[in-house]
């Protein structure tokens, strides 16, 4: 698993359990929801500043975002494909 789709996932995770629209996270981010649709889906390359700013918008530490994928089994996870 790529870093940036490691993330992303964090971030939908995050998205969800807090009841937010992806629009709304995409507006406090000053992103397009296209492109924060492909943050989540882990298509395109996280800035360090949206990490940072997706860590303010969720009140968080920005190592959130980080956290567990030191864990050689979360790097080498096989991709996962719709069905």
């Amino acid at each position: 698993m790529k870093i940036d789709e490691f993330i992303g996932q964090r971030a939908k995770e995050l998205r969800l359990k807090n009841g937010v629209t992806p629009e709304k996270v995409a507006v406090a981010l000053s992103l397009t929801l296209e492109n924060y649709s492909a943050l989540e889906l882990g298509r395109s390359t996280v800035r360090a500043v949206t990490m940072f700013d997706l860590a303010i918008f969720y009140d968080l530490p920005v190592t959130y975002f980080l956290d567990g994928y030191e864990n050689p089994a979360v790097r080498n996870a096989a991709r996962r494909t719709p069905s």
